[in-house]
């Protein structure tokens, strides 16, 4: 058989798995999911120049899931990932009026903080001139929950392979103000700049459970970490570097 006809063999295959039949029983959910993350980036700036600004500072990121969602973790062998392999484990929940179908689960609501601390001073004022360098303002610094409403915050999991899923999480952009308190270059969660791995999306991969485990256990969990240092100088210009680790877990609660 041609790989055309594999493909069309294969989705077919996946769409009678997730479309039942009339009068088909509600999927039953298995399992309760929770989402929980950090995200420290470590930076420096370096502005050489009279009245520069140089130093390091810490931007930490912390959220977690507000609620648990019922669930079911199942792996997919007809779903190919983005790598070219076939198998995909899907965190499913179901859909439709009789609760027949099953699709990928939403983002969830979140809740969590950002903490900035700028340890950044002055490079001496240019001897020829007398006027003192501007003071820095760090008014903004701090432990600020992050924003609801219009930039709401969530979190969520996406497809990766037959191994691992992915974390999402949004909350608008990291960058607060920055004339009130200096922070690193990365903007946001899924910024490819800053995070390592081949994942077109940049979440987070995590290993999930063996299915056994999935079956077998009260609470199991998916954990993962990434760690990428980025760093920028060009002589006798501005340097700058984002030593950036993420870090993720999602817990899954047996029904």
């Amino acid at each position: 058989m041609t790989r055309l006809g594999l493909a069309c063999l294969a989705a077919l295959v996946a769409a009678a798995a997730l479309a039942a039949p009339a009068g088909a029983k509600p999927i039953r959910m298995t399992h309760t999911v929770s989402i929980k993350g950090e995200l420290v980036d470590h930076w420096t700036y370096d502005d050489p120049g009279p009245c520069g600004v140089t130093g390091d500072g810490t931007v930490t990121v912390k959220f977690h899931t507000t609620q648990r969602l019922p669930v079911l973790p199942y792996i997919d062998p007809y779903n190919r990932s983005e790598f070219g392999h076939y198998g995909l484990w899907i965190v499913a929940v179901t859909i439709g009026s009789n609760r027949d179908r099953v699709t990928g689960m939403p983002d969830l609501p979140a809740a969590g903080t950002i903490t900035r601390v700028d340890n950044t001073t002055r490079h001496p004022q240019d001897p020829e001139f007398t006027d003192p360098c501007p003071e820095l303002d760090k008014s903004g610094c701090g432990t600020v929950p992050f924003r609801t409403g219009v930039r709401r915050t969530y979190a969520g999991v996406g497809r990766v392979d037959k191994r691992r899923i992915g974390v999402s999480f949004g909350s608008g952009h990291f960058q607060h103000p920055r004339d009130r308190c200096m922070a690193g270059q990365m903007e946001f969660w899924n910024d490819h700049r800053f995070s390592p791995g081949r994942l077109s999306s940049g979440d987070l991969p995590v290993t999930m459970p063996t299915p056994s485990a999935l079956k077998h256990r009260r609470v199991t969990r998916a954990s993962g970490t990434s760690h990428k240092l980025t760093s920028f100088h060009d002589p006798g210009q501005e340097s700058v570097s984002d030593d950036v680790t993420r870090s993720a877990t999602v817990t899954f609660r047996r029904r």
